[in-house]
């Protein structure tokens, strides 16, 4: 099973974060006022220090995050006169949001990164790219115990095939969700999902191909 993101692990990192953060903020701020004279190194490497606490944390979703606000920048620091005021603003939104999505974390907010979409997105849309996923920053909890009625049932002759059928059904039900496309019928398909992959679970002995 993947390790689970720990709120007491943050809590003995977030000074860190924190400064990390600054230092960004403060070098692409500089960056800009300079008119891209300014290097970026200092930036960048407190950035990819910061992936990496990120990494250390379990907050996969804040890494893809920060990996794309990487890409931009890198891609700024090489060719600083492309550098426009839409650079700056999904800079400055990016930074914004994950600054405050962090210290909401910190405070005993849930861990939904998909709050960060909207500037997830328009990092994606000022490098020129014409879309971005929501299901880029999903990254639900899957270490929970299971019910010992489910884990002490039989399993049906044709559970992978059912198994594989239902996450296919899971799936397109949570793209709908996501796009809030129908939401309500897309989470009753979910859940229905779900039911039939419990309804298949066995202990170990029962796994989808």
């Amino acid at each position: 099973m993947n390790p689970s993101f720990s709120p007491l692990l943050l809590s003995s990192v977030k000074s860190e974060l924190d400064s990390s953060l600054a230092t960004i903020i403060r070098e692409q701020e500089q960056f800009f006022s300079s008119g891209g004279k300014h290097p970026l190194r200092a930036a960048l490497e407190e950035l990819h220090r910061l992936r990496g606490v990120l990494q250390m944390l379990h907050l996969q979703a804040l890494q893809v995050f920060c990996g794309e606000l990487e890409t931009l920048m890198r891609e700024m620091a090489e060719r600083p006169d492309s550098a426009t005021v839409m650079h700056l603003d999904a800079v400055r939104h990016a930074l914004f949001g994950l600054t405050h999505y962090l210290d909401a974390l910190s405070a005993g907010a849930s861990n939904a990164a998909l709050r960060l979409f909207p500037e997830y997105q328009e990092l994606h849309q000022v490098r020129g790219l014409d879309m971005a996923f929501e299901v880029d920053l999903f990254f639900p909890e899957l270490n929970v115990d299971l019910p010992a009625e489910l884990l002490e049932g039989a399993v049906p002759n044709n559970a992978p095939a059912r198994i594989k059928q239902a996450r296919m059904h899971f799936q397109q039900g949570l793209l709908k969700c996501l796009r809030q496309d129908e939401p309500a019928e897309a989470l009753r398909a979910m859940t229905a999902a779900v039911k039939v992959v419990a309804g298949c679970v066995a202990g170990e002995r029962c796994r989808p191909n």
